[in-house]
């Protein structure tokens, strides 16, 4: 009896370790394996690349091409089903109108992309390095924080940047990354606080700081950037 109730109890754990079980939700195509690096589950579909979170919700669907490469629409959701950011793929690169949302559902930044022109860097990637056209960046009150412009990667002409408040916190000019002309930066009250030019190999010719008084309260020159300072006589 001894024997035979133990052998009974082996056949039920054989049957129940041996039985076909499914260690994620039923939302997850069966199709789907795990990432350890990125802690979703992933399956191509329908000519879609899927994700889903470990809880079972949509994470992103992106349509590939024959070769799996992302091609047209993509969409990135948060587990409450809003949409974290969207846009569109060309063969493997983005391209056109990229826009990312705060979780409030509210823009965070959008930024144009243009398929080919691209810079290149020292590590490949086809994600990044093709940005082209407007860049706009925003607070989570819908303010405008930055805006400036891109060439084929690289940031050009005018920039500027914000204070929550809509006041303007600095502007000033790229050429392929590099400051050029005159750079203006701004105290929270509005008034100037520093004033740097460039020359056009993105080289600091002078500096001038201010007091929020208007009076000066730094000057740097040249290449050697020699400092002159002021007391505060306001």
């Amino acid at each position: 009896m001894i024997i035979q109730s133990a052998f009974s109890i082996f056949l039920i754990f054989i049957t129940i370790g041996c039985s076909p079980k499914k260690s994620f939700p039923d939302s997850i195509s069966s199709n789907a394996k795990f990432d350890k690096k990125t802690n979703l589950y992933t399956a191509i579909e329908n000519n879609k690349r899927l994700a889903w979170y470990d809880t079972g919700e949509l994470y992103s669907s992106c349509k590939v091409n024959p070769l799996g490469i992302n091609d047209g629409e993509c969409f990135q959701y948060t587990k409450s089903k809003s949409v974290l950011s969207f846009g569109n793929f060309k063969n493997g690169q983005r391209d056109g109108l990229w826009v990312w949302n705060f979780l409030n559902g509210k823009p965070y930044c959008k930024q144009y992309f243009t398929y080919g022109k691209k810079r290149v860097f020292w590590i490949q990637t086809d994600i990044w390095g093709n940005e082209d056209g407007l860049y706009e960046r925003f607070y989570e009150n819908g303010n405008l924080e930055e805006k400036g412009y891109y060439d084929s990667g690289y940031k050009t002409g005018n920039w500027e940047k914000y204070f929550i408040d809509g006041k303007k916190e600095y502007s000033g000019s790229y050429h392929k990354d590099l400051k050029i002309k005159e750079w203006i930066f701004y105290y929270p009250s509005g008034l100037v606080e520093a004033k740097e030019t460039y020359d056009i190999t993105g080289k600091l010719v002078h500096r001038i700081t201010y007091f929020e008084n208007g009076q000066i309260q730094c000057r740097i020159l040249g290449e050697e950037k020699k400092s002159e300072c002021f007391g505060n006589k306001g």
